[in-house]
């Protein structure tokens, strides 16, 4: 296991970037709403978004064992999911919309 600013690594993929990373919280002392700041962090020092934006969605949902029904929007699965004004991994982005088993909750039309 090897650790990188926040992140925990699993395995490293045939394509060269993290399997199996996530975004490691100390909640309160780092809290949980920073989870996307930290994926954003992580960009800026070279990781790939496609790879950040695993780290909190479908990765954390492996490691809790969820992920047959979290962590990404499949059919079958829970959808909850958030709509931002721009990029999620962008410090500027806000959120627009927030669905929570399908049903808008929060913002939307």
């Amino acid at each position: 296991m090897l650790a990188i600013k926040g992140a925990k690594v699993w395995t490293m993929g045939a394509e060269g970037f993290l399997d199996g990373a996530t975004v490691l919280i100390d909640h309160p002392v780092v809290s949980i709403r920073d989870l996307r700041l930290q994926a954003g962090i992580a960009c800026r020092h070279g990781l790939n978004e496609k790879t950040a934006l695993q780290m909190i969605t479908i990765n954390a949902a492996r490691i809790m064992g969820l992920d047959s029904r979290l962590g990404s929007l499949e059919p079958g699965k829970d959808a909850d999911f958030v709509v931002f004004s721009g990029h999620p991994l962008e410090s500027m982005s806000r959120v627009e919309a927030v669905y929570i088993d399908g049903a808008n909750v929060l913002g939307g039309r």
